[in-house]
């Protein structure tokens, strides 16, 4: 059996990272990762009532169940709430379907949420290194269709229409950024297979930083090959890459906090001091101009190049704008449970979006999620390294959060579950903390 659930959280990782929505009569997407997640959860179940016990799993799974069970019941209280009053400020959602099917989509992704952590905190202990490596190896196809689509290679865009697009007008625009016009413009921007520039950015960062913070790691440690420290840095510089093919100012903003607070986070363990802090932020951004001066043909967004026209497109002072505008529609009530799943303005940013659909009460008690998360990080996780690496990435998401969605991103946020259960499960069995070490 274990060898079993390990082989199926494999392929779990690959199709949450590459497969696509499988779109049918109902309003709800599924995809390929929902099919064999629910197979997984299945068979844990069984084997853990075969096995004469029922265990509630980790601490991440406990945390993460209350709330999502909060959100549920907050949300159900909102659909009614509004249905009773009958405000009439909303006729459809945010993405144009009726309340009660933005309802029945929002339990969907809810319970995915607590069957991800569920599932990846049974499985075996020793799984962490599998699934980093397999989510970092699909990290670089998706990014090598990136470089693909940067130099124009024939067919491609074609191809991720047919097997992503299925016919969205949403889909085909993102892919128009990497057309040749975007290019000659100045105004390439790469999703690769996600289409959103913005969401692959911040779907890049987990895997970014983790991947970096093992890099400093294995370069600070003596006895480490050459080549094993050269691969680590084309791995680390490669996903950088990425996260600069997106030209995604918050992602780009958020990599660089997750680096220093990552990397302030390991000064004990690493035996870093301020000035080599200070110096692993000023590589990375020596590495991101380098980028610049190198791909500073097509992709401009990081420079003054940028069209002004377009540099306060998508712009935090637009998206604030439009937040308080929705927010001024309010009816008092609303302000402490909101409008309900996806039933206000478009405002595109996942504060915004918390205090519209959830009310004041659901932006606190997102951020007493991150807190929670953050205390589990600390005391669960044992070897310091992968500890200030999550640290980093709960910082990076909390800025992502005022520009961007990470946790209402059904293509971001299960993959960040995935790795920080593996992780949690994996190390809080060890005896001791481990040592540095270049495996």
């Amino acid at each position: 059996m274990t060898a079993i659930l390990s082989a199926l959280a494999i392929l779990w990782c690959v199709l949450a990272c590459l497969s696509w929505d499988m779109r049918g009569v109902l309003p709800i997407t599924v995809r390929p990762d929902d099919v064999v997640l629910v197979v997984m959860a299945g068979l844990i179940l069984f084997r853990n009532i075969f096995s004469g016990r029922i265990v509630l799993s980790s601490k991440v799974f406990l945390i993460v169940a209350v709330f999502v069970a909060f959100l549920m019941c907050a949300s159900f209280m909102a659909y009614l709430l509004n249905t009773f009053f009958d405000s009439g400020h909303v006729t459809t959602g945010t993405f144009g379907l009726s309340a009660s099917t933005e309802l029945l989509k929002e339990y969907v992704r809810l319970i995915k949420y607590v069957l991800v952590v569920y599932v990846f905190s049974n499985l075996d202990t020793n799984l962490w290194r599998a699934v980093i490596v397999t989510v970092t190896a699909c990290c670089g196809i998706i990014i090598v269709i990136q470089l693909l689509q940067y130099f124009q290679v024939e067919g491609v865009n074609e191809a991720l229409e047919l097997v992503y697009g299925d016919g969205e007008q949403a889909y085909e625009k993102f892919l128009s950024l990497t057309s040749e016009g975007s290019m000659e413009m100045g105004h390439f921007r790469s999703g690769s297979i996600f289409g959103n520039p913005n969401v692959l950015g911040a779907f890049l960062v987990a895997p970014v930083l983790i991947v970096m913070m093992r890099t400093i790691e294995i370069l600070m440690v003596s006895g480490c090959s050459v080549a094993r420290r050269a691969w680590a840095i084309i791995v680390t510089i490669f996903l950088f890459l990425g996260v600069f093919m997106t030209q995604s100012r918050a992602a780009l903003i958020a990599s660089l906090a997750a680096a220093l607070v990552g990397l302030s986070a390991a000064r004990k363990q690493l035996h870093l001091k301020i000035k080599h802090v200070v110096l692993g932020v000023a590589a990375i951004i020596v590495l991101m101009s380098m980028l610049v001066l190198i791909f500073s043909g097509g992709l401009t967004r990081y420079t003054s190049k940028f069209d002004g026209e377009r540099s306060g497109e998508g712009s935090m002072s637009v998206k604030s704008r439009l937040t308080f505008e929705a927010l001024s529609d309010l009816e008092v009530w609303q302000f402490a449970v909101g409008e309900g799943p996806a039933q206000s303005a478009m405002v595109d940013n996942e504060v915004g979006y918390m205090l519209l659909w959830y009310g004041f009460t659901g932006l606190v008690a997102f951020y007493m999620f991150y807190f929670v998360l953050y205390k589990v990080v600390v005391r669960r996780i044992d070897d310091p390294v992968i500890q200030a690496a999550f640290t980093g990435v709960l910082a990076a998401y909390l800025f992502l959060a005022v520009s961007n969605s990470v946790f209402l991103n059904i293509k971001v946020f299960p993959i960040f579950l995935a790795l920080l259960a593996v992780a949690a499960s994996s190390t809080v069995r060890f005896s001791a903390p481990p040592q540095p070490s270049c495996a």
